[in-house]
């Protein structure tokens, strides 16, 4: 009987602080094989956002893992890192590592 007053208290206890410390939002790198696109709201009310692909658009050999990846910290800064169509000077197409960090301010 103890035992289950116990447990019924700490889940109790853990529903009542949770409401008072809300979830750290996930800012690891998330992973896919085709489409990265992260965004976010800044705090001036300015969207930021980017897109890059992953190995399935971007003919690359499949043995070599070219995933693309995103991340987002809320009202803070995105970063996408994958794959983007880029045009050069007289107009041909073709797949390059890209980058893009974008920062609120």
């Amino acid at each position: 009987m103890k035992t289950f007053l116990l447990l019924v208290s700490f889940a109790y206890s853990s529903l009542t602080l949770a409401q008072y410390y809300p979830q750290m939002p996930n800012i690891n790198w998330q992973q896919s094989y085709t489409t990265c696109m992260a965004q976010t709201i800044c705090p001036n009310g300015r969207q930021i956002y980017c897109v890059v692909r992953g190995m399935n658009y971007s003919n690359v050999p499949s043995y070599m893992d070219n995933r693309c990846r995103w991340r987002v910290v809320p009202g803070r800064f995105i970063h996408c890192q994958g794959y983007a169509l880029t045009t050069d000077r007289w107009g041909n197409t073709a797949w390059a590592q890209a980058d893009i960090p974008i920062h609120c301010f």
